[in-house]
This record gives structure tokens, C-alpha cells and sequence, in this order.
């Protein structure tokens, strides 16, 4: 297993659906903390142990969510998008991977099987004791400041063992001998088909000249009858029905 680590590019723009990355995350945290996923805000201080103890604490601290990341392409370059899930099991698309850690990125992922990650909220509003100078007398109060949410992303990019590998290979290997064999088969049964196919179409054939010969026997046998009462033409008649019989004879026995 390998890991990397970035903070979320673009996530004060508007995200793939042209909604305020700013307000979503917002949103999320409130029904985070009112579902009770979010125990406390303010790390629990009141703003009497803030300034007795002067402290400065977030108003939510420790906040992480799952991450899921998806490749796509951005005005014909390529980029790689952030997602946080939100308290309906849902994906927000909250920003991307920065350019200057596209590259580890591609490395890394190259031949994982698996990628993981988590986000860590950073941002947001923050408590601090601060003076302040009243009727020239200096006193100690909060202060609440706002800055922008952030998001710190350690991914985890998962690899096959060698053995998971050869298991991979050998599976794949019985796949292809499988699909081979089915193959084989198939051309077999094809050739089967087609033989037969071809087979009936000879048979046809033959029985089909066949009839002819026997037509033509019997043509020469009419000649050769009728050869005996025209004379002198019977006698020509009597040789072509020979000649017609030699044929025929000649033929009937090829095909049979």
C-alpha cells in the first residue's frame, strides 16, 4: 500500500453542478451536528474558558469524511475530481487534486486495485481571546473569525500481492482455455452444419441427374422402337438411340 497526500484545489468555486462548494460543506456540518455525527462544537469550551485559558478552537475540530475520486477531463486536459460522502451516503464533488500532484497521482494509481481515502475539514470559523482597548481601558474578549473551508486528503492506493497476481493470472489463463475450447467447438459444430449442408446439396444433385439419364433412356428407347418401322431413317435413328444409350449407361453408373 501506498499513500499521498494534497490539500483540495478549487473548493471555494462552485463545484460540477454549478453549486457553492462553501455553502454544501456548511450545510453538511449542520446535519452532521444535528444527526449527533458531530458531538460538540467549539472543541466544548465556553467563551469564558477561551478567554481564561486563552485559547483558540474551531467551532468544528476533528471533522473527516470518506473520499471518492473520479478521472475526467477539463477544457481538453485532464483532471481528477474530489468527492466527500454526506450524511445520505451520497458523493459531493468538492474540488480536485492539485496539477502539481497529477503526476504522483498517475504513478500510483497505475496498477492499483484499489483507492481509498479520507478527508480531514480544516477552516471554517475560530474563536480566540483577543484586547481590545474600551474608554482607555484594555479588555479581554472572543473573537469570532471566519476563514474558508479546506480539505486535507490522504489517499491510500492498494496493490495485488505476488500471489494475488499469479491467482489473477491463473484465473485469467482458465478463462482463455475456456473460451478457446468453446471456440473449438463451435467451429466444429459449424463445420458439421456446412458439411451436411453440403452433403444434401450433392444428393440432390446426383438425384437430380439421374432423372435426367433415366429420361434420356427412355427417349432412346422410343427412338430405338420406333427405329424398326421408318424406313430408311430407322436406321439412323437406330444408331443415334445407341450412341444415346452408351451415354446414358455411361453416366447412370458415375453417380451411382
Amino acid at each position: 500500500m501506498q499513500k499521498m497526500e494534497f490539500k483540495v484545489n478549487g473548493i471555494t468555486f462552485e463545484n460540477e453542478d454549478g453549486k457553492d462548494i462553501q455553502k454544501l460543506i456548511k450545510k453538511e456540518l449542520k446535519e452532521l451536528f444535528e444527526n449527533g455525527l458531530i458531538e460538540e462544537k467549539w472543541e466544548g469550551y465556553t467563551n469564558s474558558e477561551i478567554k481564561e485559558m486563552d485559547l483558540e478552537v474551531w467551532e468544528y475540530s476533528d471533522v473527516d469524511f470518506f473520499i471518492k475520486i473520479k478521472e475526467d477531463v477539463f477544457e481538453g486536459k485532464k483532471c481528477v475530481k474530489v468527492y466527500i460522502e454526506n450524511n445520505d451516503g451520497n458523493y459531493i464533488h468538492i474540488g480536485y487534486i492539485p496539477k502539481k500532484c497529477l503526476k504522483e497521482y498517475e504513478e500510483k494509481s497505475k496498477n492499483a486495485i484499489k483507492i481509498s481515502g479520507v478527508g480531514e475539514l480544516t477552516g471554517g470559523k475560530l474563536k480566540k481571546c483577543v484586547w481590545i482597548e474600551d474608554d482607555y481601558e484594555e479588555k479581554e474578549t472572543v473573537e469570532t473569525v471566519d476563514f474558508n473551508y479546506g480539505m486535507t486528503v490522504e489517499l491510500s492506493f492498494s496493490y495485488a500481492t505476488a500471489s494475488e497476481n499469479n491467482f489473477k493470472l491463473e484465473k485469467e489463463s482458465e478463462k482463455n482455455k475456456e473460451t478457446n475450447l468453446n471456440e473449438e467447438i463451435f467451429n466444429k459444430k459449424v463445420e458439421e452444419i456446412l458439411s451436411k449442408k453440403d452433403d444434401r446439396e450433392h444428393h440432390k444433385e446426383i438425384e437430380y441427374v439421374k432423372r435426367k439419364i433415366r429420361t434420356g433412356l427412355i427417349i432412346c428407347s422410343t427412338v430405338f422402337a420406333i427405329s424398326f418401322f421408318v424406313m430408311p431413317l430407322g436406321i439412323i435413328s437406330l444408331f443415334i438411340s445407341i450412341i444415346g444409350f452408351k451415354k446414358c449407361f455411361k453416366a447412370l453408373k458415375k453417380y451411382n
